[in-house]
């Protein structure tokens, strides 16, 4: 194994020394071919990085495929198959690649950094270790582990009913119509009190897997998982299905990396990724025509080009981003880094129950486009001439950063997202509240690359979640001590027999 990790090590010095070259190439020669290969390559070097400690970055690992796949995959596939590609100003392409090379750089010094950092508080502690007899809290007991998970599957169980209710009435509603009218047109006429329950899915899954399941449950209760999410798959949104699969992928990995006995990724679970992947992706590419009302090519080569094509499309609007940040809404406060929390407080339910807030609607909308601090709905009004008929074009965590802080906020953000894609790992592993938390950020990291900035962490201001967490551990506190207290006075009674 060390063997392996210094010839990977030496690729990877490589090719790191090679892309400064052609970093400086595509610097003299003004290109935007060698820049793009430059950032290629320090891609590369980033994978290899990752696979030298596989067991503690392999989240960084699945968070550069997302970069590549959302951001870089487009221009590539374009140049090899001769498509146009440059439709921006040389501003913007500018802009782009050394905004992804600054992020990536940045993402591994900060990996480097909290490695190091690591690895001196465990010599520090061990230098200090005194060995003492560890007391267990009662919120460390098997009991309260157990009674945990028995209240999270409970209130799973009825937040799946409630929130594929909703999946099926999206359905049911875009039969007959084509993608956009989902934007326009859709409203959930389900009483609130099912969409109530419904939110309190990914809390409940969260809570359940961080008390460390057993292997069989855990598979019954992540297939529902992502089976609530087929229905939007049929009307061809794919997103929710494939940030499903990979937060699925992340936890059995991280589950077969904690020594247990049970194997979780053994001969049967990586050939259903090996295989299962491949034909996904098709499937996936497939969806693009189907979505379209056009019919469907016969070459898996070409779904599969495709696929990553279309999904590549973030490359572009890192492009439009930056081509309209000058126009975008002017107001006394504007932050798009913060943007949905910000909105959470200055738009939400909360806010206009007590303080008479606007409410900015649902879908694609005026309110949206000009009042809320949505970097997708402020730049798609400006760049996209049918935003209002519900055509959309996402954001980048890259740019919105960027709007608001620049160049310096895209390097310290990368850092920082560097430093917890490793540090999340092992708050994962510790099986307790944190790592909860952790699970539910997790869920939705990955769309980063073409989504919010911080829209993974929002759940943190929502009182669903808190009221599920107070539900949840208080009910399992409860029921922990009712059976200690029953268990010891048994005890009691068979001592005086």
């Amino acid at each position: 194994m060390e063997k392996k990790n210094n010839v990977i090590k030496c690729i990877r010095y490589s090719l790191f020394v090679l892309h400064l070259w052609i970093g400086i190439l595509a610097l003299v020669k003004g290109s935007f071919e060698i820049a793009l290969l430059c950032v290629t390559v320090f891609w590369f070097h980033n994978i290899l990085f990752s696979l030298e400690r596989w067991n503690s970055r392999f989240i960084f690992f699945f968070f550069h495929c997302m970069i590549f796949m959302f951001l870089m995959v487009r221009p590539i596939i374009s140049i090899f198959k001769g498509y146009t590609w440059k439709y921006y100003t040389d501003a913007a392409l500018r802009f782009t690649f050394v905004s992804l090379w600054i992020t990536l750089l940045s993402m591994f010094v900060g990996v480097i950094m909290y490695e190091q950092y690591h690895a001196c508080a465990l010599k520090r502690s061990r230098s200090k270790t005194i060995i003492s007899k560890k007391t267990v809290r009662w919120y460390e007991t098997d009991e309260f582990r157990k009674s945990l998970q028995l209240i999270a599957v409970i209130v799973y169980c009825i937040s799946f009913v409630a929130y594929f209710y909703l999946q099926m009435e999206k359905y049911m509603f875009m039969r007959g119509k084509v993608y956009n009218d989902f934007y326009t047109s859709f409203e959930s006429t389900a009483p609130y009190i099912v969409q109530f329950l419904a939110s309190f899915r990914t809390y409940s899954l969260a809570i359940y897997l961080s008390t460390a399941p057993k292997k069989k449950s855990t598979f019954l209760i992540l297939s529902s998982f992502i089976l609530a999410d087929f229905p939007v798959l049929l009307y061809g949104k794919r997103s929710l299905i494939m940030t499903d699969a990979l937060f699925i992928l992340v936890y059995y990995m991280l589950r077969n990396g904690m020594g247990e006995q049970e194997k979780w990724l053994g001969k049967v679970e990586k050939t259903c990724v090996f295989i299962g992947a491949p034909l996904a992706l098709v499937a996936m590419g497939a969806m693009n025509y189907i979505r379209a009302g056009s019919s469907v090519s016969t070459k898996i080569s070409d779904l599969l080009l495709d696929f990553f094509f279309k999904q590549g499309v973030s490359f572009n609007v890192l492009n439009l981003g930056y081509e309209s940040i000058p126009f975008l809404p002017q107001r006394r406060f504007r932050n798009y880094t913060f943007g949905s929390i910000i909105d959470y407080f200055a738009h939400g339910s909360f806010a206009q129950k007590f303080f008479h807030a606007e409410d900015l609607g649902s879908g694609n909308n005026l309110l949206w486009a000009l009042k809320s601090n949505s970097f997708a709905h402020n730049m798609s009004y400006i760049e996209a001439d049918d935003y209002l008929k519900g055509h959309g074009l996402g954001s980048s965590y890259i740019l919105e950063v960027f709007a608001d802080y620049g160049y310096i906020g895209i390097i310290l953000f990368s850092i920082l997202l560097g430093v917890i894609l490793i540090w999340f790992v092992n708050v994962m592993r510790k099986m307790n509240f944190g790592s909860m938390i952790v699970i539910n950020i997790i869920m939705n990291i990955f769309f980063m690359p073409r989504g919010e900035a911080t829209g993974c962490i929002t759940f943190l201001v929502y009182a669903q979640f808190w009221v599920i967490i107070l539900v949840a551990y208080m009910g399992a506190a409860l029921i922990a001590r009712t059976y200690s207290y029953k268990s010891l006075k048994m005890k009691g009674i068979e001592e005086n027999v």
